[in-house]
């Protein structure tokens, strides 16, 4: 069934790590490139976030010339996310190590000090989503959540002005990709998008409730791990639930998921290696 409404606003934005290679290959992985067999790591919430600025290219249009006339006008579409920026209002170390893949240092307890790692030659390559509200036509606030499955990101600070705000930046540019963040495909078989080359860098997620996003990597002996925020709903049925579950790229459903604990159990224990991916409707009331 369509649906219609207006989005406004930006709630809040999302960074987070994805498999590098091998088998899994493209599936977000919370907050860590390498997910440790066994373990769950949730996206990164930037909650300072202030605009994302999004933009698709522009069509390109071509003029036919010929007999001192325009015979005919061709144009081509512009294919892809324009580089974008999301600009939030704070400094945030966690956020520099993650994207810039340094380390804060600690050692002395009245001082913090951290770097961007301005000089590496190219920017990290992660995961990104944003997220908005989304009024329906019928009176029904839903959100709607903007996933980059993968593109060039970097992180750097504001400027400093008399009695003037210091917004931080994080520079986007996406990447055409042929899966999605959970592992299915964009075409048959998967999300059967219809899809030109079953391609896209971006998509849109509207839902009842705001989104989150765990990896769990299984170890095959674990069966159950946590969310870092509460679930809204215990409702686990297969492709009827506001929490989507994917073993492997295949839409699976989930056990059970206490909207108490954020504890997701899972139908068996699996294989080793195997990369599920949750995206769960919360309030972001931390577990």
């Amino acid at each position: 069934m369509p649906i219609r409404g207006y989005p406004v606003g930006n709630a809040r934005c999302f960074i987070g790590e994805f498999v590098q290679s091998g088998t899994y290959a493209g599936y977000f992985s919370g907050q860590q490139a390498s997910l440790t067999a066994g373990t769950a790591s949730g996206a990164y919430v930037w909650n300072d976030v202030k605009s994302t600025a999004f933009s698709v290219i522009a069509p390109t249009d071509v003029n036919i010339e010929g007999g001192d006339r325009i015979q005919a006008s061709v144009s081509f579409g512009g294919g892809k996310l324009a580089p974008f920026s999301c600009t939030g209002s704070s400094v945030d170390t966690a956020l520099a190590d993650l994207i810039g893949g340094s380390s804060t240092n600690t050692t002395n307890s009245f001082q913090t000090i951290f770097g961007y790692n301005q000089y590496r030659t190219s920017p990290k390559v992660m995961w990104f989503a944003s997220q908005q509200l989304f009024e329906t036509s019928d009176g029904f606030q839903y959100f709607i959540t903007r996933v980059v499955p993968r593109a060039s990101l970097s992180y750097r600070p504001g400027g400093m002005a008399f009695r003037g705000a210091s917004d931080a930046t994080i520079f986007v540019s996406s990447i055409i990709n042929q899966k999605f963040y959970d592992g299915r495909t964009y075409g048959t078989g998967g999300l059967n998008l219809n899809l030109d080359s079953d391609s896209t860098d971006f998509l849109d997620i509207i839902s009842p409730n705001a989104l989150h996003f765990v990896a769990f990597k299984q170890d095959g002996i674990a069966t159950t791990f946590t969310t870092p925020y509460k679930p809204l709903s215990s409702v686990v049925t297969l492709n009827a639930t506001p929490n989507q579950f994917t073993v492997g790229g295949t839409s699976t459903a989930l056990t059970s998921i206490s909207t108490t604990t954020g504890l997701a159990t899972l139908a068996a224990a699996g294989t080793t290696g195997i990369v599920d991916v949750l995206s769960f409707e919360t309030a972001f009331v931390p577990v």
